[in-house]
């Protein structure tokens, strides 16, 4: 597995020589989450695995620090992070509110941001500003970013599994998410080939 050390010693901006850290995350695969069987545990165990969470693990066990993960709510691992209650958090792609509380490492995952949308009810990605029933996940960087550039949000659940289940019930007509993650949820609930996509931005975490 590659880990870069230098690139989590820049992220969370912490002091190494105490040897333990915090960091909070929450439960999204690909990059971090537990198996359908395992219980989950608000302080990650060995069943917690993914892209990210493997190689944040990997840096600081090679740097010989002593790492604890929260699994959170997404919003509330932000906030944790922002109130000095935890050393940092992962994984979340840049934005100006971020970056006034934390520094951001090099990139640990990749990530491609893209709106989605029933085939039966197509979508004009190009006028989204008036119509459509947006829907984007609470706490997220795309839900900022929606709101920063003036699309309306109509729907904002808790996790990216939801928003999926909105489309799939029509309570909403076009979401913005994460490409892993979506296709994932996609694939799983045999939904792939109802929807279509399209590139927002390339925003790597």
């Amino acid at each position: 597995m590659r880990c870069v050390l230098w690139i989590m010693l820049a992220t969370f901006s912490v002091h190494v020589a105490a040897r333990q850290v915090v960091l909070a995350t929450h439960n999204l695969a690909p990059y971090g989450s537990y198996s359908e069987e395992a219980r989950v545990e608000t302080v990650a165990n060995e069943h917690f695995r993914g892209i990210a969470v493997d190689r944040v693990r990997c840096a600081f066990d090679k740097l010989g620090v002593d790492l604890t993960i929260l699994v959170e709510p997404w919003a509330r691992a932000q906030r944790l992070a922002e109130s000095s209650e935890v050393d940092g958090f992962f994984s979340g792609s840049q934005n100006n509110y971020r970056d006034s509380y934390a520094v951001k490492t090099d990139i640990i995952a990749e990530q491609k941001w893209k709106w989605y949308w029933l085939k039966s009810n197509p979508q004009n990605v190009d006028d989204l500003k008036n119509g459509p029933r947006i829907g984007a996940f609470i706490g997220s960087n795309m839900s900022r970013w929606l709101e920063d550039n003036s699309y309306p949000i109509y729907n904002r659940p808790n996790t990216t599994e939801q928003l999926v289940l909105l489309l799939k019930k029509r309570r909403i007509d076009i979401f913005i998410a994460n490409n892993l993650v979506a296709e994932k949820l996609l694939e799983e609930m045999e939904m792939l080939d109802e929807v279509e996509s399209s590139l927002v931005k390339n925003k790597p975490l």
